[in-house]
């Protein structure tokens, strides 16, 4: 490496003092190590005496490890051996203790002894944990240890045994005897023997049968007193439902089950839970088996009650043909409670049996209710929703039930509304309302207004039908709310709204469609033809209050109460009552709908409710048509005024400076005077006899016709700046007027008329925007450049260059 240049380590070399260096580094190095060698030879042996200690310590730990191990398991097997003693000593003891109880006859003792004996063995068990690894001594011992513990055993199963027998004996003799406590003190013996569930299933059994014996007696007589009536024996079988505390009813029956089986549910989860076991599965085996009962007997009762009734074949009648109520109720009543029975008694009858009806539906939704919360409270989780069934021949009938309630119940309110269409009369009524006081022509034109009268009243007549029909659709409907059954509520409601459209409102509206416009009114017959009618109805009512019919009134007397009936007025006045009822009606039923107990019902409810709207509708319709044709007889009267004045060829507006101050400065002006003047007249006779409402009607009405006929006029005339102003001041005339009556809805009906005003009344074209600023006041924006080609001052190319 010397002679090649290059190190021992590969790198070249740079001269030869470092190569001269080198050995002597080396030669250094090795006399350092050679001085250690002593000292490490030292280490090395004390290296090898602490391996040899650690040897000696690790296999003098295995030693002691190993009898550790032994006196531990020593130590368990001691334990064990002190359980089984003192297990076998117990066992002995729980021996002893159910023969001298066996042989005391006390059946509960011997079976405490047993629970007692399980549940010291349980615990000792869980405290001991696992059993460790037999060692080859034990293990040839047997796996059931000494001879006395098996022997033990198998005498402890014979006694329990014996107990199960002896408590299976005794709860069947408690059971023949009736004996709830001798019953109670069985059960409790199943449950120490742990057969709980067993025990309480024979309980139940028990429960059942004891209330199928206590309610089989209440049937048996309430189907005998039923057909006792059914015979004849009272009248009839649906008269008298409710008559008598010793009548016994299917609708008491069954409010007696369903009492009687609440009672027991509550009575029998107490029991189970106070002295057998507070198990969520017992609680609810409970429930499910004595709601299983109680369904069965329920469904028995109401398929009497429906039987007995006739429910069936009356459903059956009556919706062949509606006009056959009286046949139907017929049904199953002996001839000696059907001879000489008038329409009234016929629905008398049903309305009774309706009753019955409602309630029995309302006592089995109540039923359900309370088992389904007696259900969720013997849940583990209450707000889990319950998985309980009820039986399938209960729901069934009391679905059937439902569906004949409301087939009668449709018959029911058709009849009922046809009797109160038959037996109508002209009828006083207070109208009550907040209208504007009355003023002359002189007033509206001269611009002082008088005050509103707040609460105004005002008596005007009307047909009975509006409160006789209301009446009845009042009771269906209460009455199938009360049932808390949604289908049968919706049902009805249902019902209401097709009768009132397809009855009430028909039958007004061809009262409405013979009003004709040569028709006087009952204001333009005069007051004292009004009184006369008015008198003649008031004495027809006050027969039929007494039970008289319309036949026993004078001939006389049924003709004038005819002609009021017949009057514009006292349909309007009906027709507006019955919007009012309508809209109570369904205020009523939206708060029913949403007291239900889940959303599906409760948006059930709520389509059903929103079908009186439409009917809200439909009479508003009419009495708009209604009204519309009473207005129709002043128009005429209205529209010669407004074209031999306004209207005529003759009229000018195209005025100067001189003439508009010369007509500014006299008196009110008289076209201004005679149209107003008109206004008031024909509103007076057309809406004297109305009520408030309907009279505020009639007035908007003539604003209406008064505004389209001034604008029809003023799109034929030509105006100067001073002739829209004379038109501006007339208008604001006309205006006042009828909002000093009606207020803003007066005003709305001039609103496009007043649009065409201002137009007129611009300096300049270019200020159109300042007056108009869309379509919403009624004028498009082709009639807005029309409206300004009326000014002889504007020019033809500056209207055409407005951009709208």
């Amino acid at each position: 490496a010397a002679a090649a240049g290059v190190s021992a380590s590969g790198e070249p070399q740079h001269g030869d003092g470092d190569a001269s260096a080198r050995p002597e580094e080396l030669r250094e190095a090795l006399a350092g190590l050679t001085g250690s060698i002593p000292t490490l030879q030292v280490v090395y042996k004390g290296a090898s005496k602490l391996d040899a200690r650690i040897t000696e310590t690790r296999e003098m730990a295995d030693v002691v490890s190993r009898r550790v191990r032994e006196i531990d398991l020593a130590r368990s097997r001691a334990l064990q051996a002190l359980a089984r003693v003192t297990s076998i000593m117990d066992l002995r003891a729980c021996l002893n203790g159910v023969s001298e109880s066996m042989a005391a006859g006390n059946i509960e003792a011997a079976a405490s002894f047993i629970h007692k004996y399980r549940q010291g063995e349980a615990t000792a068990r869980s405290a001991l944990g696992p059993a460790p690894a037999a060692s080859p001594r034990a293990e040839s011992l047997g796996p059931a240890g000494p001879a006395g513990a098996t022997h033990a055993n198998s005498e402890l199963r014979e006694c329990e045994e014996k107990v199960h027998s002896a408590a299976l004996e005794s709860l069947e003799r408690a059971i023949e005897a009736r004996d709830d406590a001798a019953v109670l003190v069985a059960c409790r013996i199943f449950a120490k023997l742990g057969q709980a569930r067993q025990g309480v299933s024979r309980l139940l059994r028990f429960r059942c049968e004891q209330l199928r014996a206590d309610v089989a007696l209440e049937i048996d007589q309430t189907a005998a007193q039923h057909d006792s009536r059914a015979s004849g024996m009272d009248g009839g079988a649906d008269f008298g439902e409710d008559a008598g505390p010793e009548r016994k009813t299917f609708l008491s029956l069954l409010i007696y089950l369903i009492n009687q089986g609440a009672a027991m549910i509550q009575r029998t989860d107490a029991v189970v839970c106070r002295h057998i076991s507070d198990d969520p599965e017992l609680r609810q085996l409970v429930v499910t088996s004595l709601h299983d009962e109680c369904d069965a007997i329920i469904a028995r009762i109401l398929r009497l009650f429906i039987d007995k009734k006739r429910m069936s074949e009356r459903a059956r009648v009556v919706s062949a043909d509606l006009g056959r109520l009286a046949e139907a109720m017929a049904i199953g009543v002996s001839a000696v409670g059907t001879v000489g029975r008038s329409q009234s008694q016929v629905l008398e009858q049903l309305d009774m049996l309706l009753d019955s009806i409602a309630l029995a539906l309302q006592h089995t939704r109540t039923y359900d209710k309370f088992i389904i919360t007696r259900y969720q409270e013997a849940t583990a989780d209450p707000a889990a929703k319950p998985a309980i069934k009820f039986e399938p021949d209960y729901v069934g009938v009391v679905h059937e039930l439902a569906g004949h309630y409301a087939v009668l119940e449709e018959a029911y309110l058709s009849s009922a509304l046809a009797l109160a269409e038959r037996e109508e009369v002209a009828l006083d009524h207070i109208s009550i309302g907040a209208v504007h006081g009355s003023l002359g022509p002189a007033e509206g034109v001269g611009g002082s207004l008088a005050q509103p009268q707040q609460a105004a009243t005002k008596e005007v007549m009307m047909s009975s039908i509006a409160e006789d029909a209301f009446y009845v659709i009042d009771k269906c409907i209460d009455r199938a709310k009360a049932t808390d059954h949604v289908a049968s509520t919706c049902a009805v409601i249902n019902t209401v709204v097709k009768k009132l459209e397809d009855h009430l409102a028909a039958a007004l509206n061809k009262r409405v469609l013979a009003i004709r416009d040569d028709a006087g009114s009952l204001s333009a017959q005069g007051q004292e033809r009004f009184d006369k009618l008015r008198q003649a109805a008031i004495s027809q009512a006050q027969a039929l209050s007494k039970g008289k019919t319309t036949q026993d009134t004078g001939t006389g007397e049924a003709q004038a109460v005819a002609d009021v009936l017949k009057q514009p007025e006292t349909t309007l006045n009906t027709l507006s009552q019955c919007i009012l009822n309508v809209a109570k009606l369904r205020v009523s039923l939206e708060e029913h709908a949403e007291l239900a107990d889940d959303e599906s019902g409760r948006l059930k409810l709520k389509n059903s409710v929103d079908g009186l709207l439409e009917t809200v509708e439909v009479f508003r319709r009419t009495l708009g048509s209604g009204l519309d044709r009473l207005v129709s007889q002043a128009k005429p009267r209205l529209r010669a005024q407004m074209d031999s004045t306004l209207g005529a060829a003759d009229v000018s507006f195209e005025v100067s400076e001189q003439e508009y101050a010369a007509s500014c400065g006299g008196d009110a002006d008289q076209f201004i005077w005679a149209l107003l003047d008109l206004c008031e007249t024909c509103i007076r006779e057309g809406s004297e006899k109305l009520d408030l409402d309907n009279a505020g009607q009639i007035g908007l009405r003539v604003a209406s016709f008064v505004a389209k006929g001034i604008e029809h006029a003023v799109v034929s005339k030509r105006f100067t700046q001073f002739g829209a102003l004379l038109l501006d001041k007339q208008l604001r005339d006309v205006v006042r007027f009828f909002d000093g009556r009606y207020g803003l809805e007066a005003r709305q009906r001039f609103r496009r008329l007043q649009q065409i005003v201002d137009l007129l009344n611009l300096d300049r074209v270019e200020d159109v925007h300042d007056v108009y600023t869309d379509s919403s006041s009624g004028l498009a924006p082709v009639e807005v450049k029309r409206v300004l080609a009326f000014r002889t001052d504007f020019r033809t190319e500056d209207i055409k260059r407005l951009k709208m």
